[in-house]
This record gives structure tokens, C-alpha cells and sequence, in this order.
């Protein structure tokens, strides 16, 4: 009889050392489920970062046009005074050489300005390619993340489940 209960003793032992092993397992799934989620977080302060980053880029972008509509008005003003100065040379041929310089120097400063607003728009498309494409990058992480983070979810909750039933029936097979 105690050979019998030794034995006994040997598979009970045996069953709650597995049992340990087994809540070890969940605890450590479970703090790798944590630092899962405070990745997640990580990467959701970056996106909101970004997406500041977006929201100045923008602002930026909208100062720019209208900075950028602003030269564009003072072109205009630039070519019709040039239009009015090249009217007035026809009727003043004394005055030509005088009329020619104030007239040469507007066309340069609009050519400049004309090219200043061509910059602008150049770095504002710039701006935008780049703000387009690091908001792919940083939806195209998010996306990959949350694929990971529900895939270890799901194994998870799969191994978690399994673990139960062992247990559960390993307690049912013990003796009372």
C-alpha cells in the first residue's frame, strides 16, 4: 500500500511541478503581451508626432502659398507697371536710355521673383511628397504592428487555452 501511495505522491508532485511550469508560461506570455502593447503605444506617440509634424508641415505649406500667391500679386503689379513704362518710352524717345535701365531692372526683379515663387512651389511639392510619404511608412509600421500584435494575440489565447484544459484535466485525473 504506501509503494502504491509513494507513487502517488511521484505523479502528484510530477503534475503540480507541471503546473508551475505551465502558470510560468502564461506569466511570461502575458509580460510579453505587455511589452507588446507599450510598443504599440510607442509607435501610436510616433504616429501622433508625425501627424503634428503633418499639422506644422501644413501650416508651413499653407504660409508659403500665401506667401507665394503674395509674389505672385506684386509680378503682376511688377509686369503692368513694365507695360506702362514701355508705353511711355514710344512718347519720350529722349528719355529712352533712362526708361530702358528702370525698365531692364523690373524685368530682372520679376524674372527673380517669378523664379523665387517657382522655388517656393518646388519645395512646397517637396514638402508634400515627403509628408505623403512618411505617413505611408509610419500607417505601412502601424499596420505591420497591429498584424504581429493580433497574431500573438491569437497564439496567445491559443496556448492559453490549451494550457487550460491540460490543467483542467490533469485535475481530473487526480485522485481526491
Amino acid at each position: 500500500m504506501s509503494e502504491a501511495q509513494e507513487k502517488l505522491l511521484k505523479e502528484k508532485t510530477a503534475l503540480q511541478e507541471r503546473y508551475q511550469s505551465l502558470e510560468t508560461n502564461c506569466k511570461n506570455l502575458e509580460t510579453k503581451l505587455i511589452s507588446e502593447f507599450e510598443e504599440r503605444r510607442s509607435v501610436e506617440a510616433s504616429l501622433e508626432d508625425a501627424l503634428k509634424h503633418n499639422e506644422a508641415l501644413e501650416k508651413e505649406l499653407e504660409m508659403n502659398l500665401e506667401e507665394c500667391d503674395e509674389k505672385q500679386e506684386e509680378c503682376q503689379a511688377l509686369i503692368v507697371q513694365l507695360q506702362q513704362l514701355q508705353s511711355a518710352l514710344a512718347d519720350a524717345e529722349d528719355e529712352r536710355s533712362e526708361q530702358q535701365e528702370v525698365i531692364e531692372s523690373l524685368s530682372s526683379r520679376s524674372r527673380s521673383k517669378i523664379t523665387a515663387c517657382s522655388r517656393y512651389k518646388d519645395d512646397i511639392r517637396r514638402l508634400k511628397n515627403e509628408l505623403h510619404h512618411t505617413i505611408t511608412e509610419k500607417n505601412s509600421r502601424i499596420e505591420m504592428l497591429e498584424k504581429g500584435l493580433g497574431d500573438r494575440q491569437m497564439l496567445f489565447n491559443e496556448q492559453l487555452s490549451r494550457t487550460k484544459k491540460s490543467v483542467t484535466n490533469l485535475m481530473l485525473t487526480l485522485p481526491e
